[in-house]
């Protein structure tokens, strides 16, 4: 299994995995009413299922790696997303 820890800027990866965590924050924040509740996941879902091919673009000061994203959404607009990988089994190399 990959560890995250190993990670550096330029190294590709796929998300093969919701995080748990994650999934956990999701359904909190549902139960709270939270409008965007399902953010994350969606554009976890979104990556994996696409197997998109991830760059890492830094490590922050806490160790984790961390990679960008943009997506067009409905409206034609970019939505640009940062992401930190903070667990081991969610993705792997590509």
């Amino acid at each position: 299994m990959p560890d995250y820890k190993t990670l550096k800027p330029g190294d590709r990866i796929r998300i093969i995995a919701i995080p748990k965590p994650d999934l956990e924050q999701m359904a909190q924040r549902m139960r709270e009413g939270k409008p965007d509740a399902q953010a994350t996941v969606r554009i976890l879902q979104r990556l994996r299922d696409r197997k998109k091919i991830l760059r890492i673009d830094h490590i922050d000061e806490y160790g984790y790696p961390w990679f960008d994203v943009e997506f067009r959404n409905k409206k034609g607009t970019w939505e640009h997303h940062s992401l930190a990988v903070m667990d081991n089994a969610s993705w792997d190399f590509s």
